[in-house]
């Protein structure tokens, strides 16, 4: 299960207190951000502990903060840029535009495991609010839970439990099945490429072998099928839709109000074509869980398969916004150009498809967009290039494999969109 949800809706509440009675910050920084909006910097090892135990963490932390209503949460990806990096907390907060800053430590020796959380004002830099927790690490989320309870009773807010009664301890196997899937989530967020996706599919297929009640494990088995299906990154499509069926199941019987739950739903529904179950799960998506960039690009993508292009750009670009540097904002530029496409706005199709392709050099179809937006737009000597070199890299390459990978909306006014694509790649030189 994800770690310390009441914890970190016990720190936004402190956020929301601190907010409230502090003497409004009137510099124009201030002025222009949202009031709940922060940003969950990498948490940093001070021990032994491999990497990707911290990331997990720090994940867990920017997940949980995502779900609160009001509150405007910088994406795990965009706010990784930073890891590494001794960064002044006020140059992080101004550069992604956020009010506030978590930050921390993680010190793991064995099974104990030592945090340091600390909220930093964005704009003063003054210290918030902190806490430290030493726990064991079949007992973390535990300890996290009860540290959350104390904050809660001492600033007097109502505090709100996502995981309800669910027990917190976890057995040996659970901790190194909880292991295997944070191992996975690192692979996944290292860069959206099929090796990546296989690789971290193969952990979490380890995690829940050794787990059956993972719910990271199960959320990861979850995505990496159904992206891999979408972009047609795996060997046997049907068979990852029945295992993306599997890991849904699952989701729903462990902690069916959980985001990725409700992902998991919403990629099904993609890839069976049902748009408009896919448009009800994603206005879901949004009203509960609205700063996690997927849940706009979901509602984006529905729209789109719907024939909706003029509704179908704010979305994307809301979640291009939550996650500049997030690893799927290929994808969603992609997707944005696309929406210019079908509407005949080629320039600006062609502006999109390119940062699709700088941002996402492993996806397939950025590239095939900005050939055949720039031969629409009167740029057909490059537009050609495009598809030279393209070809010359997949030799076997037809032009309407792009339904394959990721057009498959049967919509009259998205198969004509559609169509026009195909036939002017054709017109480039493309089979």
């Amino acid at each position: 299960m994800w770690l310390g949800g009441a914890f970190t809706l016990a720190l936004l509440a402190g956020l929301t207190l601190f907010a409230v009675l502090r003497v409004p910050d009137r510099t124009p920084a201030a002025l222009s951000t949202p009031p709940l909006s922060i940003v969950v910097l990498p948490l940093v090892s001070t021990g032994g502990e491999p990497e990707w135990f911290t990331d997990a963490l720090s994940n867990d932390l920017t997940l949980e903060l995502g779900q609160v209503p009001g509150a405007f949460v910088i994406s795990r990806d965009t706010a990784f840029s930073f890891k590494g990096r001794a960064i002044d907390p006020r140059t992080a907060a101004r550069d992604l535009g956020v009010r506030y800053v978590v930050q921390g430590t993680v010190h793991r020796a064995g099974d104990e495991v030592r945090l340091r959380i600390a909220m930093v004002d964005g704009a003063s830099g003054a210290l918030q609010w902190s806490q430290q927790v030493d726990t064991d690490r079949a007992r973390l989320a535990a300890s996290l839970d009860e540290i959350a309870k104390q904050l809660s009773r001492s600033l007097s807010v109502q505090m709100y439990r996502s995981s309800g009664e669910r027990a917190f301890l976890l057995k040996p196997d659970q901790v190194q099945a909880d292991d295997f899937a944070m191992q996975g989530w690192a692979i996944y967020y290292r860069g959206f490429t099929p090796e990546n996706l296989r690789e971290a599919g193969r952990l979490f297929e380890a995690a829940v072998s050794r787990d059956p009640g993972s719910v990271r494990g199960w959320a990861g088995v979850a995505v990496a099928n159904g992206v891999g299906a979408a972009i047609n990154w795996v060997p046997d499509r049907a068979a990852a839709i029945d295992r993306l069926q599997q890991a849904s199941d699952r989701l729903q019987t462990l902690d069916a109000d959980s985001f990725f739950a409700l992902l998991s739903k919403a990629n099904l529904a993609n890839l069976n074509g049902d748009n408009e179950g896919r448009l009800l799960i994603a206005r879901a998506m949004v009203e509960r869980y609205p700063s996690q960039p997927q849940s706009h690009f979901n509602l984006s993508q529905a729209l789109t398969n719907l024939g909706q292009f003029d509704e179908c750009v704010e979305p994307a670009k809301r979640a291009v916004r939550l996650g500049p540097r997030d690893v799927f904002v290929g994808v969603w530029n992609w997707h944005i150009g696309t929406c210019h496409f079908m509407r005949g706005d080629y320039v600006q199709a062609a502006d999109f498809a390119r940062a699709a392709r700088q941002a996402g050099p492993s996806l397939p179809l950025p590239p095939l967009l900005l050939a055949a937006s720039l031969a629409r737009a009167g740029n057909a000597a490059e537009a050609r290039q495009i598809v030279a070199d393209y070809m010359m890299r997949s030799p076997g390459y037809r032009a309407s494999n792009i339904e394959l990978q990721g057009m498959r909306s049967r919509h009259p006014s998205y198969v004509e969109g559609r169509n026009r694509m195909i036939e002017t790649l054709h017109q480039l030189g493309m089979p």
